[in-house]
């Protein structure tokens, strides 16, 4: 399927760093911050993710349930048809996603259904015994679940079309986060070739904005407030006092960022938390 040159609104995900309460505080906005890995993942994935729905006219998100409210509503504003899955219950309904619940090794679509489908940090736990999964009843666990969701989702694909695919990625390929999910490296990522030809892999890994390359704990921080202050000055000085009280109180900085990095550079460990991750294309030929 051919690749849409031109730039279009829905291609596109935008949010604000973050917002102001009533007060004149500064309100996070968690997509960015979070305590544990500062700025998350999915503002790398997410549009990604978007920019790759291309002339899409009927696509599938998998591990929708779990998805950030921005992605959804985005999702929801597409002027294409647009189905979603999880293992999980979705909490929220939307006029124009079209919600299935399943197991993603076991969909409930006919063969060859979709132009694209998006998977967004999900393959990676597939299979394993604690999932990230809210449901009392587990999935099934094998070993090879990863690559049995997959084979399902290269099933419900059309020929030509494409799997938007984003996983944990680094030096290692052991199991990480609490053994919640998979890590994958140089070498085990071809695990998927057989299924679907790779088309673009892009691997983006967290580093100190200072910094050429990834470092662990001790790099240099630079508070966010700094970092936004050349851009918002004049909002930003009458509220320094509260903005420190909040950034002291959720523990974000400005400083840390995702660089996009060679594949064969990549120094992410990923054992606690996700440093480095891979946004890729795989196509299905034949």
């Amino acid at each position: 399927m051919p690749e849409n040159k031109k730039s279009s609104p829905f291609n596109i995900v935008s949010t604000s760093m973050f917002d102001f309460n009533l007060d004149g505080s500064i309100k996070p906005n968690f997509l960015f911050h979070r305590s544990h890995d500062k700025i998350h993942s999915r503002c790398i994935e997410y549009p990604f993710a978007a920019s790759k729905i291309g002339n899409a006219q009927i696509i599938l998100d998998v591990g929708s349930a779990k998805s950030n409210d921005i992605w959804l509503e985005w999702l929801n504003n597409l002027p294409i048809t647009v189905y979603a899955t999880d293992y999980d219950t979705f909490e929220k309904e939307y006029d124009n996603i079209k919600f299935y619940q399943s197991d993603v090794r076991n969909l409930p679509f006919q063969d060859e259904t979709f132009d694209k489908i998006i998977a967004v940090s999900v393959i990676e736990h597939v299979g394993l015994f604690s999932p990230q999964v809210n449901a009392e009843n587990l999935p099934k666990i094998d070993n090879n679940g990863d690559f049995d969701a997959v084979k399902e989702l290269t099933r419900v694909l059309k020929k030509g079309g494409e799997l938007i695919m984003t996983l944990p990625f680094g030096v290692n390929q052991g199991l990480i986060l609490n053994d919640e999910a998979r890590c994958y490296n140089i070498e085990n990522i071809s695990k998927f070739d057989s299924l679907l030809k790779p088309f673009l892999l892009e691997y983006y890994e967290y580093q100190y904005a200072e910094c050429i390359c990834y470092y662990s704990e001790g790099s240099p921080k630079i508070s966010l407030s700094q970092k936004v202050s050349n851009h918002l000055s004049g909002v930003l000085q009458s509220t320094q006092v509260k903005y420190k009280k909040a950034e002291d109180m959720h523990g974000f900085y400005g400083s840390v960022t995702w660089r996009r990095v060679p594949l064969k550079n990549a120094s992410a460990v990923n054992y606690n938390h996700v440093d480095g991750i891979i946004c890729g294309v795989w196509r299905k030929i034949g």
